[in-house]
């Protein structure tokens, strides 16, 4: 996977995930990792970075954020021995419960988010996802998660999204690829 200057903020994931948990109730990890994936894709095209540097894994329902997805999984109390690669356990922020036969995962925030830890325009981008996707049902929302990058990612071997990829799908691509340094590479 093609990594610009990516550097995964943990404490901005951990404020994303709040900030969305805590405005759309009971969200689950399919919901919550497309509103993370449209609003980071806005943020890319309006101002040139994502919001907490994480990488997309292009699963079969749509682009999930590979780091995010560890930490919901760490949280959820139906799933033990897993052990930890983070630096806070994400339990002290969220719990998470499985439901269903299709272990359906609700993420419920703790406390509210650090929003010292997320700039203006990544709640700005954030709050709009979430009006944005907040509705829709499970199928609409993965179909419309299902875009070239997400395609391309499927044909890569393990499924990764490139940051590159992604930016393809912007309206302003040859702009945010050159002032991240993707170009000619």
């Amino acid at each position: 996977m093609t990594t610009y200057p990516s550097n995964f903020d943990q404490e901005a994931a951990i404020a994303a995930i709040l900030f969305v948990a805590d405005r759309v109730e009971g969200v689950n990890m399919h919901k919550l990792a497309k509103i993370l994936y449209f609003a980071d894709k806005m943020h890319l095209e309006n101002y040139g970075r994502q919001i907490f540097g994480d990488d997309y894994i292009a699963f079969p329902f749509g682009p999930v954020p590979a780091r995010t997805y560890d930490m919901i999984g760490l949280a959820d109390s139906s799933r033990t021995g897993m052990e930890s690669l983070f630096l806070v356990g994400p339990t002290e922020h969220f719990r998470v419960e499985s439901e269903g036969k299709n272990t359906i995962q609700r993420i419920y925030p703790r406390h509210e988010p650090n929003l010292d830890a997320l700039s203006e325009s990544d709640i700005e981008c954030l709050t709009e996802a979430i009006w944005l996707y907040r509705g829709m049902e499970f199928k609409p929302l993965s179909d419309l998660s299902h875009d070239a990058a997400w395609e391309a990612g499927r044909q890569d071997r393990k499924n990764e999204m490139s940051l590159e990829e992604i930016i393809k799908t912007l309206p302003n691509a040859p702009e945010i690829l050159e002032h991240l340094g993707l170009t000619g590479r």
